[in-house]
């Protein structure tokens, strides 16, 4: 016979329902025992552990990664009519979105919302993470309707909401945020044309040196006779090579004076 905690029997066929999806997390660092091939055999519950230790191995020697899917958005224990199993007994507000009256915030569509930017709830949430890599080796993590992890924690609560601002206050923050924010774009726009300075700075530079490494190479080559008549560079490109490097100044004219011994 069932259980005073089990689920209603279903309307048409009387029979109890068995949750396979299990999205209502109870506990956060267990594997799920019922996908043991293992515990199916008969072995106790800490073989899964091993089973799942013994699954990454071999995909990792196989080169695939494992991801797995985590559920931090709700857990098993429903809304405030529901079984006190762990958070509710022991931080009923601290764990779980609650309103002012006591109700729960059902955002994520199973009874309750975990409160998970509260610091504990998010430190728990960490902790879980941790052990699954320490513990599992896991790679990576999916986390389930991951939007209510953006949410403030007990924003709602009347206790936790700030004061409303006279409105001098407000203006005077809003001349701050203008002050702010145009000196914030003011010295992207310096560092922006600093930027753009020095990268100008680089090209010529650049072209600079390569200028001069090939004027060398010219003059090298032009003077060691490395180019024959049919080889000779264009004339423009002489003639400029003439022009950066001058000649040697020309010899004095001999007299008939200076060839006169005194």
């Amino acid at each position: 016979s069932p259980s005073p905690s089990s689920p209603p029997p279903a309307p048409a066929t009387q029979r109890y329902r068995v949750n396979f999806w299990g999205y209502s997390t109870v506990a956060f660092m267990s594997p799920m025992t019922r996908y043991s091939a293992a515990v199916a055999n008969g072995a106790s519950a800490g073989s899964a552990r091993a089973e799942l230790k013994q699954l990454v191995k071999e995909c990792h020697k196989r080169g695939m990664e494992v991801i797995l899917d985590v559920v931090f958005n709700h857990t098993a224990e429903g809304n405030e009519k529901g079984p006190t199993l762990s958070f509710r007994g022991i931080d009923n507000r601290a764990y779980y979105m609650m309103a002012a009256g006591g109700e729960y915030y059902n955002y994520s569509g199973c009874g309750n919302t975990f409160n998970c930017n509260h610091p504990a709830a998010r430190q728990f949430i960490v902790d879980c993470l941790v052990h699954w890599v320490r513990e599992f080796h896991i790679d990576g993590f999916r986390f389930d309707l991951a939007s209510i992890m953006t949410r403030a924690h007990s924003a709602w609560y009347p206790a936790e909401v700030a004061p409303k601002l006279p409105p001098f206050a407000v203006k005077k923050l809003k001349r701050e945020l203008r002050k702010a924010a145009a000196a914030a774009a003011a010295a992207a726009e310096r560092e922006g044309q600093r930027r753009e300075r020095s990268y100008r700075r680089r090209r010529h530079e650049k072209r600079e040196r390569k200028r001069m490494r090939m004027m060398i190479m010219m003059v090298l080559l032009n003077y060691q006779g490395f180019w024959s008549p049919q080889q000779q560079p264009s004339p423009s490109w002489r003639r400029h090579v003439r022009q950066q490097v001058a000649p040697p100044p020309p010899p004095l004219p001999m007299t008939a004076r200076s060839l006169t011994p005194a």
